[in-house]
This record gives structure tokens, C-alpha cells and sequence, in this order.
């Protein structure tokens, strides 16, 4: 024992040969080996110890863990609690989900008295973009900082300073990117690409009056001023035309241009309350030309946001009003404006004002893309359901439409407690939608060039300049949803009576939690110590436990949204050997379960520790057919490279044993999946593990594989190794006796030419 303690303090320990030493038939050798793995552990960084050797040792150790002896016993819970204090619960817990309630006790005692004699070295992290600025650069940024400032402070400038930015925006790039441009308003650090913050809004100062009228004056002749605010509807249609003729020959770059003529519009009066149509229409239409030609801020248009949105209601100028909220939405960010619009809409109590502010959203989202919280819309949609005007209800009901593209079935939850009728008019309202691709935003999209340069000189702040090369991410908008956190609920009251003896009480545990989830309709994925938990009721000794377990799983898939990920490993055990149970009830819900987590998390997970290969090889027959029909229909779907082809190979074998399997459904399923295995591993590595295989079952296996090898999708060739066009060769043409004649005399002039270009055009050919 001293020797190998020797051994290991100089160049460490053979795991693998002290897991064998411990299936001796020797008690004190298997004690004492499992008492040196648990010194050996205390003294291990836990990256030298891979998911492949961790299993083998915890396999082993599980093995002795039921020894009669009970100093072996001692040992390995001492060896177990050192390699959960080494590597923690969420490595070792999914191989610990069978052992009982007692033992488990013991190794979480063991585990607290461990000590871990080395400094566990981290992996090395990048630096994050929350880390503050070098002195040097904050020094540069704040000295061309002052001097830009001290310059606006003197010149009393109202052109519109960026917004707050997210701590996350990357504070030292920013600031060294800024100083070297001697302060300028263009080149911040990107923020991330989300639905939620596509671009910083920007803000200026809000002007007097005064100011305000002073600058108009600079800018408009006297007469179309005196004309906006006369009292005959003639002469201020004609101002108004006026104004329309000269909007786009101010200078971009001045400052505090488009403040100054939309508050000249919209302040003067009547302003915005103009009762003849086709002044107002002039009116909005100016509004809109400014916003489409010159920065504008969230400054300006919060001052005449709610004026527009009134506007709605017009019959002869709606439309108008909801082209100047566009234009508002591309000028900063849509969820600003919705946000504003569904405000003022549902302070009214204008049904028709209401009707056509939703109306506006969901055109608006059709054309931006879902850039919206949902949470913004799902308040004042509520509302708006239960209107007792049906014009509201039919028009939230459509923006719920609009919504369910982009959502999908994850919004009907949030309906749940509506009337019947009512539920049933939004289901169908989604159902025309089920399926459907949302269009392709058309607005928002990406500023040219020349928008971009010339916001950059004006001195607004455009964070999204920069970034026209950066693909837009895709964004799992049911993430963004509100979740409640329900850790505080899984007391450990609540986790003893799911694991107590009488199977009454651990019924009524499980339904308390249904009820838990059910309440909470979304929840985050700390859920404390239910996963394991729950693990162990997937393999109850009583069925309709069993069986409520799992449906309680597929509950938290579609509650947790792609975050259930997280509890994979401690789960799909569970999931495994319910695909085994005799009763189809039991193993159908499994596999509604395992689908899922598949659909909400993806199926990566599924393949990591060897899980599926090790169900395969100590499986009942039901499973192994059960889980042969799933993987086949599921891998082909899988994309390339997404699972990792160490677990499918570890899989090859047991496929190969399975296709000349005794079990006719095992055999049918096992040849099923061959494709989906060779999609992701190839037909060549597949032919090299058949030379493992006994002579008499090479024959099967080799013929599973050529059935399987046609149907293989077509990999499409490199961009630089495209196949060049085939040239379809000249029509030949018999010509007539006359013509022979003809072509004679001038064949001797054209033979020289002929031979020498005969080579070619025949290659040509």
C-alpha cells in the first residue's frame, strides 16, 4: 500500500487496473484498492478524468458498494463520495441513479468529510466583455471625451447622444475603438444580435419653444410658417404643399433638423388636430418624409407618437398614420414604438383605436420580424381577447395568428384559463398558421451605406454600423418568454414524500408537483434536487408511478423550453428503461417523453456516456426494438456532425448483433436504423467494423448495408469543384449532290485550315 502511495504521489494512477484488482475475490484487496482510488481521487485534477473512465470506475465501484463485507462497502462510498466531492453531481449523478435511498446517504456523507489535497485548475476562461477598460484607453476615450463635450457644451448642440449601453457591450473595445477615432459617434462595439435589442435607441435633448421657433424660421420661409397656423383650410393646405416641395433639401448633418420640423408640424396650431383631411393628410405625410430622410430620435417621436396612433381611428387618413408609425419603427426600433402605440391604445376607450393598433402590430411584425419582448405583447393582448367589442377581439385574435409563426404552439398555453369558445376561436386562428414559415422582414433590415455614413456624420450614435457583414442569429422566442423560478416550491418535504414507502404518498407527491408546474406554465431549469428525484420514480416498482413520472418529464420538456437539456443525463436513463416495460401505455409515454426533450433541447445530449449503447447491450428485447425504431426514425433527421461519432460507434456493434438477432422485431428495427447510422458515420467505416464480426454473420450484415447504401442523401460538390456545362455537339447536316460540288472547290482553301483545327474541334466534341 505505502509502495503504490509512492507510486502515485510520483507519476500518478492506472485507473483502469485498480477497477480490475477490485473485482477480486479477496475482501481486503477490494478494500484496500478502493480505499487507494479514494487517496487517488483527492489528489486527481478532474480533466484527467474522461466521461469513459469515469464510468468504469463508478460501475465498479457500485459493484462493490453491495459487497456483504462491510469494510469493502466503507470503502467504496468513501471512494464514490471523494469522486462526487472531485467531479461533482452532474457528472457522477446519472451513473448513481439506481442506487438506494441508504447507500446514497452514505456516499453524500462521504462526500462532505472528503478533502480534495490539490488546487483544482479551471479551464482557462477569455477574458469577459464586462471586464473594465485598460488605463490607457479609458484615459484616451475620457481626454477626446472632454474635448468633444467641452466643444457641444459651448456650442449649445441638441444633436441626440447615444442611449445607456448594456455592461455587456464590451467596455474596453468600445472605448479604445472611440479614441482612436478622436471621439466620433460611429464605432462602438456591436451589441449581440437579439430580438429584443437590434439597435440602441438614441436621444437628444428636448428643445423649448422658443428654440424650437427660432430654428424654424431659419429653416422655413415666413409665409409657409404664417400658413400653417392660419385659420383658412386653403392656406394651410397650400403651406403644407410647400413644406412638401422643400423637405428634402436640408442638410442631413445639421443638428436638431428633424426635432425642429416635426414639432413645427405637429406643435403649431391645430397641429395634428386638424379637422380638414386633406391638411392632416399633408401633415402626416411630411412626418413620415422627415423620419425616412433624416435621423431621428426616440426624443422626437415620443412628443408626437400618441397624436399619430389617434390617427388610426381616421377613415380617410389611417392608413397614413400607420405609414408614419412604420416609419417611426425603421427610424429606431419596433418594439419602442409597439410598446407606445399599445399604451396609448388601451388608455383610450376608442374600440376603433384599439382594433387598429393591433391591427398595425401584427402588419408591423410581418414586415420587421419578431423583434418584440413577448411579454410587451401577451399583457395587452389578454386585455384585448376579453373586450366585449368584437372588432377588438377579431383583431387580437389575428395578431395571436400573426404571434403563433413565430411561437408556435408554446402561445396557446398562456390562454389556458379562457373561455371554451374563446379558446377555440384562437386555436383556429393559429391553425391557419401551423406549419407556415414566417416571411422574410422586409424593414429593419440593414441601412445602406450611405444612411450609415450619413447618420455617422450627423453625430447619431448608430451602433449597428459595422455590423452589415454579421448574419442575423436566429432566436428561439419562446426563450424569451417570462419563466418563474420554482426551487423555492421543491421543498425537501415534497422530495420525501415523492420517495417514501407507501406508494399513496408518493402519488400524491407527484401530483402536487404536476400541479406546481402546471401553475408556473413556464419555468427556469433550477429545479434543485428533483431531477434526481424524479429519476428514481421513472423506475418504480409501481407502474402508475412510473408512468405519472413521465408524463411529469414531458411537462417540464415543454415548461423548461430548450433549457430541459440540462437534465438529459440524469433523466434519460429513465427514459431508457421505460422503453422496456411490458405495458405499451408505459413505453408509448416514454417515447412521447424522450421526443420532448428531443424537440425542445435537441438530441445531443442523448448521445454522451455511452447511454444508448449500454441500453442495447443489457436491454430486454422490447427496448432494444423500441429504441432501434426510434433511432431510425430519428438519426436521418438529425443534422451532420451533430452527434458525436464516438457514441454512434460504440453503438455499431451491438447494430450488428441486433440485425441477425433471434427477435424478428429487433431484426426489422436494427435493419431500419442502419442508414441513420450510416448518414452520420459513412458506408466505409461501417464495412471496417465489419471485420470484427464471426464469419457466419457477415453475410447478413454485409447485405443490411448495401440496402442501406443507395439511399444515402447526395453531398454536394465543393463551390470551387463545380461541374463545368456540357456542350451539346453541332447538329450534322447531309448535304445534296449539289451542295458536294460546291463544298469541293472550296475545300482546297479550307484544308489547311481544317487539318489544323480538326484536332480541336473534335476535343470540343
Amino acid at each position: 500500500i505505502h509502495g503504490c502511495d509512492l507510486s502515485l504521489h510520483e507519476s500518478g494512477s492506472d485507473a483502469g487496473m485498480h477497477c480490475r484488482i477490485v473485482g477480486n475475490k479477496n475482501p481486503s484487496v477490494k478494500s484496500e484498492t478502493a480505499f487507494f482510488l479514494a487517496r487517488a481521487f483527492a489528489r486527481t485534477q478532474p480533466t484527467a478524468i474522461n466521461k469513459k473512465l469515469l464510468k468504469l470506475l463508478v460501475t465498479t465501484l457500485i459493484k462493490t458498494l453491495n459487497e456483504p463485507d462491510p469494510t469493502v462497502r466503507d470503502a467504496s462510498a468513501e471512494a464514490l463520495g471523494t469522486l462526487l466531492k472531485l467531479m461533482g453531481d452532474k457528472s457522477v449523478g446519472p451513473f448513481l441513479v439506481e442506487v438506494d435511498a441508504l447507500k446514497m446517504a452514505k456516499i453524500k456523507e462521504c462526500q462532505e468529510k472528503a478533502e480534495i489535497k490539490v488546487k483544482v485548475v479551471g479551464v482557462k476562461k477569455e477574458r469577459p466583455a464586462t471586464a473594465p477598460a485598460s488605463k490607457t484607453s479609458v484615459a484616451a476615450a475620457s481626454s477626446a471625451g472632454n474635448v468633444a463635450s467641452g466643444a457641444s457644451s459651448r456650442s449649445g448642440s441638441t444633436e441626440p447622444k447615444p442611449g445607456s449601453r448594456p455592461a455587456t457591450a464590451g467596455s474596453k473595445k468600445q472605448v479604445t475603438k472611440r479614441a482612436a477615432g478622436g471621439g466620433g459617434a460611429g464605432g462602438g462595439a456591436p451589441l449581440a444580435k437579439s430580438a429584443s435589442s437590434a439597435k440602441v435607441q438614441t436621444t437628444e435633448r428636448e428643445m423649448s419653444l422658443e428654440e424650437v421657433q427660432a430654428k424654424a424660421e431659419e429653416l422655413l420661409p415666413a409665409d409657409v410658417l404664417a400658413g400653417l397656423i392660419d385659420s383658412n383650410w386653403k392656406n394651410r393646405l397650400a403651406a403644407c404643399e410647400n413644406v412638401l416641395q422643400i423637405i428634402g433639401d436640408f442638410d442631413v448633418k445639421q443638428s436638431g433638423v428633424s426635432q425642429v420640423l416635426v414639432r413645427t408640424i405637429s406643435a403649431r396650431k391645430p397641429g395634428l388636430k386638424e379637422m380638414n383631411f386633406q391638411v392632416l393628410k399633408h401633415k402626416l405625410d411630411i412626418i413620415r418624409i422627415v423620419a425616412e430622410t433624416y435621423p431621428l430620435t426616440t426624443t422626437t417621436i415620443d412628443l408626437v407618437v400618441n397624436e399619430v396612433t389617434e390617427k388610426l381611428a381616421d377613415i380617410k387618413n389611417g392608413s397614413t398614420a400607420a405609414d408614419v408609425l412604420t416609419a417611426f419603427a425603421e427610424a429606431t426600433k419596433l418594439e419602442h414604438i409597439v410598446g407606445r402605440v399599445l399604451t396609448f391604445a388601451f388608455e383610450q376607450k376608442s374600440p376603433k383605436v384599439q382594433s387598429e393598433a393591433l391591427n398595425w402590430v401584427s402588419k408591423a411584425i410581418l414586415e420587421f420580424g419578431f423583434q418584440i419582448q413577448p411579454k410587451l405583447l401577451l399583457d395587452d393582448v389578454r386585455k384585448a381577447v376579453q373586450s366585449t367589442n368584437p372588432t377588438v377581439r377579431s383583431a387580437a385574435i389575428g395578431l395571436l395568428g400573426t404571434m403563433s409563426m413565430y411561437m408556435g404552439s408554446t402561445l396557446m398555453m398562456f390562454f389556458e384559463s379562457e373561455k371554451p369558445a374563446l379558446k377555440s376561436q384562437i386555436q383556429t386562428e393559429m391553425d391557419k398558421n401551423a406549419g407556415e414559415k414566417p416571411p422574410k422582414p422586409v424593414r429593419g433590415v440593414k441601412k445602406t451605406a450611405a444612411s450609415a455614413s450619413s447618420a455617422a456624420g450627423s453625430g447619431y450614435a448608430d451602433d449597428d454600423a459595422g455590423d452589415d457583414d454579421e448574419p442575423q442569429e436566429q432566436i428561439n422566442l419562446a426563450d424569451m418568454l417570462p419563466r418563474v423560478d420554482i426551487a423555492s416550491q421543491i421543498t425537501e418535504s415534497l422530495l420525501k414524500e415523492m420517495s417514501d414507502k407507501d406508494w399513496k404518498t408518493r402519488n400524491e407527491g407527484l401530483n402536487k408537483l404536476q400541479t406546481i408546474i402546471s401553475e408556473a406554465r413556464l419555468i427556469k431549469p433550477t429545479i434543485g434536487d428533483l431531477a434526481p428525484a424524479l429519476a428514481l420514480r421513472l423506475v418504480d416498482s409501481n407502474a402508475k408511478i412510473a408512468q405519472t413520472a413521465m408524463s411529469i418529464c414531458e411537462q417540464l420538456a415543454n415548461a423548461m423550453g430548450s433549457s430541459c437539456k440540462s437534465h438529459v443525463r440524469t433523466l434519460f436513463p429513465g427514459f431508457l428503461h421505460a422503453l422496456g416495460d411490458n405495458k405499451s401505455a408505459v413505453r408509448s409515454a416514454a417515447l412521447n417523453c424522450i421526443n420532448s426533450f428531443g424537440e425542445k433541447g435537441g438530441y445531443k445530449e442523448f448521445f454522451e456516456s455511452e447511454m444508448i449503447a449500454d441500453a442495447l447491450k443489457t436491454g430486454s428485447p422490447a427496448l432494444k426494438s423500441e429504441l432501434w425504431g426510434w433511432l431510425a426514425e430519428r438519426l436521418p433527421q438529425m443534422p451532420p456532425k451533430s452527434i458525436p461519432k464516438e457514441e454512434l460507434t460504440s453503438m455499431v456493434p451491438h447494430l450488428y448483433a441486433h440485425i441477425c438477432d433471434r427477435n424478428v422485431d429487433v431484426r426489422k428495427n436494427a435493419n431500419e436504423a442502419v442508414l441513420g447510422i450510416m448518414i452520420h458515420l459513412g458506408f466505409e467505416n461501417m464495412v471496417k467494423a465489419l471485420d470484427k464480426q464471426k464469419p457466419a454473420s457477415k453475410k447478413d450484415i454485409q447485405a443490411a448495408l448495401d440496402k442501406a447504401r443507395p439511399n444515402l442523401p447526395v453531398k454536394p460538390l465543393p463551390k470551387g469543384k463545380q461541374q463545368a456545362p456540357i456542350e451539346e455537339p453541332a447538329k450534322k447536316t447531309v448535304r445534296g449532290g449539289g451542295a458536294q460540288k460546291n463544298a469541293a472547290t472550296k475545300g482546297g482553301a479550307a484544308g489547311a485550315a481544317d487539318k489544323t483545327g480538326g484536332s480541336s474541334r473534335k476535343k470540343d466534341e
